[in-house]
């Protein structure tokens, strides 16, 4: 029988028939009425059960106690004031009663060592589960950091690889626009020289125009007009070749028609 099972019965000092502490107990009422040995072994069975120390949680456990220490003490005095059956035992001697003491001594010190080893499990079992507990939170705060940790890193890690994408397209795109720039340049360069190569080549074939120019002008006679863009003589100074034999404007005339003919000086 566990102690929170005792019927809940009023806690006053007194008692209104024998079935209350009867029924605390655990005896049966009726006749006879129990004897003083079997009031207090059903005490010593009920106390182990319902003592204060097996229930330091429980805030009824002292007043359940001590409703049980009435109890006994009222039927105890009950018991005295019954007379004795024919059938009942002999009154014990004061040797018996001092042999009953002892032994319901050293019972009650195996009962307090009893129930001292049991509290002591159970502050151990609570201590136990405490740290047991304390160690669960330990390492869910443990997988809870660790958890925070690796999305940081996950999320530096990302952060990094982004800045390199962002870091590789500028690169191309510098490397882009350096060679865009190259290319001008190089066809800048190239239409420079170009244009170099053609003024330098303009300008020796006007060289070249005027040197032939001077050298037909230094093989005509005197008072003859040359004429400079189309490189012949003009008609009103042609001289005439009759008569001449082989003179010196004869010879500059020739030269001339040769010139001509070879394309060095555009006819007329």
């Amino acid at each position: 029988v566990k102690c929170t099972d005792t019927p809940n019965l009023a806690m006053g000092s007194t008692f209104r028939s024998d079935e209350e502490p009867l029924a605390l107990l655990g005896l049966k009422p009726g006749h006879p009425f129990p004897t003083r040995a079997a009031v207090e072994s059903a005490f010593r069975k009920r106390a182990l059960r319902c003592h204060p120390d097996r229930h330091p949680k429980d805030p009824l456990a002292k007043a359940r106690f001590q409703r049980l220490n009435r109890a006994k003490e009222y039927l105890l005095a009950k018991a005295s004031e019954r007379p004795q059956s024919s059938n009942a035992p002999a009154a014990p001697t004061p040797q018996g009663s001092r042999r009953r003491n002892v032994k319901s001594n050293v019972q009650s010190a195996k009962e307090h060592r009893q129930s001292a080893e049991e509290r002591a499990r159970r502050e151990a079992e609570e201590r136990l589960k405490q740290r047991e507990a304390e160690a669960a939170r330990r390492r869910r705060r443990q997988q809870e950091a660790a958890a925070e940790l690796g999305s940081r890193l996950a999320a530096a890690r990302a952060e990094e690889q982004r800045r390199e994408e962002t870091a590789a397209q500028q690169r191309r795109k510098a490397e882009i626009f350096e060679a865009w720039q190259q290319k001008k340049r190089k066809a800048q360069a190239d239409q420079a020289v170009q244009q170099a190569q053609a003024t330098q080549a303009r300008k020796a074939q006007a060289t070249q125009e005027a040197k032939r120019t001077e050298d037909v002008q230094l093989e005509l006679p005197e008072g003859t007009d040359f004429d400079r863009k189309r490189g012949s003589l003009s008609k009103s100074s042609r001289p005439s070749t009759k008569g001449l034999g082989n003179t010196r404007h004869q010879k500059a005339l020739l030269r001339l028609q040769k010139r001509r003919a070879g394309g060095e000086v555009p006819s007329s």
